[in-house]
């Protein structure tokens, strides 16, 4: 609910807010803020996500998942950003946040589902 919230102001007052602290000369990169506070949901729920990990000592499991979203992450920042510049990164960055929500909880349905009859 908080992230909604936060969305819910920043995406319609993302010009203005660029302008009060950049400079109208950034006012170009509202479109990044609006697309990067997309991720914000999911944000949120990685850190629950992450935190679960943690709690039930599957900390390998976490690594390999980190670094396997940083090792796609930069491919896929290689090959959007020479074609969309900043905005390529701006997506990227939704579309892994939202790809490693997805995977945190498929293994995290994997080692705790049966336990507790999820």
């Amino acid at each position: 609910l908080p992230s909604l919230i936060s969305i819910a102001f920043v995406v319609p007052l993302a010009s203005r807010i660029i302008s009060t602290i950049y400079g109208v000369q950034f006012i170009n990169s509202t479109i990044v803020l609006k697309i990067i506070y997309l991720t914000t949901p999911f944000l949120f729920f990685n850190i629950i996500t992450i935190s679960l990990f943690k709690a039930i000592d599957k900390e390998k499991t976490l690594i390999f998942i980190t670094i396997g979203c940083l090792a796609f992450k930069i491919i896929l920042n290689l090959c959007l950003i020479p074609i969309y510049s900043y905005l390529g990164t701006a997506i990227s960055t939704v579309f892994i946040d939202i790809i490693q929500f997805g995977i945190l909880c498929y293994f995290l349905y994997k080692e705790i589902g049966g336990i507790i009859n999820i």
